[in-house]
């Protein structure tokens, strides 16, 4: 299946807009027919194209700012099937790739996602690299000079060593894979007090593809183009999360994986241990005043221990 729509252009830009298309690898044109916008009459011509990658918005792109570079001011554009029109070479291809998609998004699900939605190229938020005293690593802890985030106060973690990670710009974040990103980005947000920070997928090429804070997860999850990576962080907690899908292991709730430590002031204690509880999660190690644990429901242990717990022990 392919993308399809219509192009207007003037009857002096016909020819160019035709190379244009018949030169791209995977565009072709089906139909072209006199006049535009629906009229006969109008001067211009009308090409149904169809692309199996959007590609050609660029290629159509950087025509259009050719021709406007040697002083020619036609205009051509885009015709979608919800109607609206897009300038060539005045809207920015990745708003076009983005109106596109989203006027067509039957076709994400049976080709690759080839062109992008308006992409970063690095984290939107402020993922600080852990920064440990000699006190703090030998007590197995990481102490980040990161900022409060949340309404949580989380004053150090475990050594990310201790734990599966990611490192991105020599920054380690504990890799939790996870069913679907929407629930666990909520649950550690009204829990930890984390907040998104940027929301990414690989690029095949061991690197990342930026989607930002502000992507709609599940908007683009009803058109099977969800992000898989949500990073989240609170302090010195940073979380990579990873959208398993059908791949998470079924037998993640037998498994019981090393708890993560988190150390918090004990205003933050009670928040957590009261949050827990309302929401009936499998609490443990509950005897010790001021610790306790607790497993969540995408399959994770935890460790809180209080700040004056740590001052007395």
């Amino acid at each position: 299946m392919a993308y399809r729509f219509l192009l207007e252009v003037p009857d002096a830009l016909y020819a160019q807009a035709n190379a244009v298309i018949t030169a791209a690898p995977d565009a072709d044109i089906n139909d072209v027919h006199n006049g535009i916008a629906g009229h006969f009459d109008l001067g211009g011509k009308t090409i149904t194209l169809s692309a199996h990658s959007l590609d050609i918005v660029t290629r159509l792109d950087a025509w259009m700012q050719d021709v406007r570079a040697h002083g020619d001011q036609s205009t051509a554009t885009y015709y979608l099937t919800d109607g609206r029109r897009l300038t060539v070479g005045e809207t920015p291809v990745e708003d076009i790739v983005a109106a596109i998609r989203r006027d067509q998004p039957w076709v994400e699900r049976f080709i690759p996602k080839i062109g992008d939605h308006a992409t970063r190229t690095g984290p939107e938020g402020t993922v600080a690299a852990a920064v440990a005293t000699a006190e703090a690593r030998a007590a197995g802890v990481a102490v980040v000079n990161a900022p409060k985030i949340g309404n949580i106060t989380i004053l150090a973690t475990d050594e990310p060593t201790n734990h599966p990670v990611i490192d991105i710009d020599d920054t380690k974040l504990l890799h939790l894979p996870v069913i679907d990103l929407a629930r666990p980005e909520r649950a550690y947000g009204e829990v930890f007090g984390a907040a998104v920070v940027s929301r990414a997928d690989r690029d095949g090429r061991g690197g990342w593809k930026w989607l930002g804070v502000s992507y709609d997860t599940e908007q683009e999850a009803q058109f099977g183009s969800e992000p898989d990576y949500a990073f989240v962080q609170n302090g010195p907690l940073l979380l990579a999360l990873e959208r398993m899908g059908r791949a998470y292991p079924l037998d993640v709730f037998i498994k019981i994986p090393a708890p993560i430590r988190l150390l918090v002031t004990d205003e933050s204690f009670d928040a957590i241990k009261a949050n827990v509880l309302v929401r009936n999660w499998n609490v443990f190690d509950d005897s010790t005043q001021g610790v306790f644990g607790f497993r969540d429901p995408f399959g994770y242990t935890w460790s809180i221990h209080s700040e004056s717990f740590e001052k007395d022990a």
